[in-house]
């Protein structure tokens, strides 16, 4: 019989802090062999570069799949063959960190129709929720309810960024959906990791993502341009009010950037040229945005 592997799923919407997370999981369980599936909503999956520059990896491996959520059946074939992947790697954990977009309901269901609970038992589900957006978007947005309710775990992440009674709101409205989650108050998902308690288990029953083709949100790509920092940023600036996210990797004045919308601005950090992976930027819109962003964007590449 295959090794059982233990799961642990990283779930959050999109910049609330699940790579950050994942980075420090990885450097506290070192003593332990692991797996990382990571999940990328965009075409081209830049959280994988983002985590091997950011933890000590050693020869642990790590799978990506981009463009859309591995709970939308538009993704299943490749999520299943990222499971069948670590079957055969044999991690302790696999740590699965989601896309933003994702609902994880779904997750013991698809186990037992791809008859995989021989080889995998569910350990955690961790929400990171971002104090301070996640009360707005969970007033549009099924899959973050989905993500809450779904969680063994809330980490509050961004506390500093809010005050006490904004944090107290909102942990009191998370309590109504899930009256039986740990929580944790965090910035930048700094807390005891060790105190986890894998042995926990929430996912069950046989119930459907709500993530499907339909409900996806549009999303459009930024082909890399020969052009400056001074001009790329401040239009990046402008569509911040017209999108969910915005990210990845993009060459300015010969050097290069990995690029986020962070809290209302666009954080750009260089890195090394080996790290670098022309993708491009991904860009999440809101609501009926996609024509007039398109349109921004075919401007100003004419300028």
């Amino acid at each position: 019989m295959s090794k059982m592997i233990d799961i642990v799923i990283i779930t959050g919407f999109l910049g609330a802090g699940k790579t950050t997370l994942l980075n420090k999981l990885v450097n506290s369980y070192s003593d332990q062999k692991i797996g990382l599936l990571v999940n990328d909503f965009g075409k081209v999956p830049v959280d994988g570069a983002i985590i091997k520059s950011g933890s000590n990896l050693g020869d642990n491996k790590i799978y990506e799949i981009g463009n859309g959520s591995i709970f939308c059946s538009c993704l299943t074939a490749d999520f299943i063959m990222g499971l069948n992947y670590f079957i055969n790697d044999a991690p302790d954990i696999l740590f699965i960190e989601t896309s933003g977009m994702s609902d994880p309901s779904s997750m013991a269901k698809l186990l037992g129709e791809y008859k995989l609970w021989g080889n995998y038992r569910i350990k955690h589900v961790l929400c990171v929720a971002d104090c301070t957006n996640v009360l707005k978007l969970r007033k549009h947005m099924a899959f973050v309810d989905r993500q809450i309710v779904s969680s063994n775990t809330i980490i509050l992440n961004k506390v500093d960024l809010v005050d006490s009674d904004q944090v107290q709101e909102i942990k009191e409205c998370i309590e109504q959906m899930n009256n039986d989650a740990k929580f944790y108050f965090t910035n930048f998902c700094e807390f005891d990791y060790k105190s986890l308690d894998f042995q926990e288990f929430r996912l069950h029953g046989n119930v459907e993502s709500c993530n499907t083709k339909q409900s996806a949100p549009k999303r459009m790509n930024l082909e890399q341009l020969n052009i400056s920092k001074d001009k790329f940023l401040p239009f990046l600036n402008s569509l911040i009010d017209k999108t969910m996210r915005i990210k990845g990797y993009y060459k300015l004045d010969n050097s290069y950037y990995y690029l986020g919308n962070n809290n209302g601005i666009i954080e750009i950090t260089e890195i090394d040229k080996e790290k670098f992976t022309e993708s491009g930027i991904t860009i999440i819109l809101l609501g009926t945005y996609l024509d007039e962003v398109t349109q921004l964007w075919e401007d100003f590449k004419k300028s």
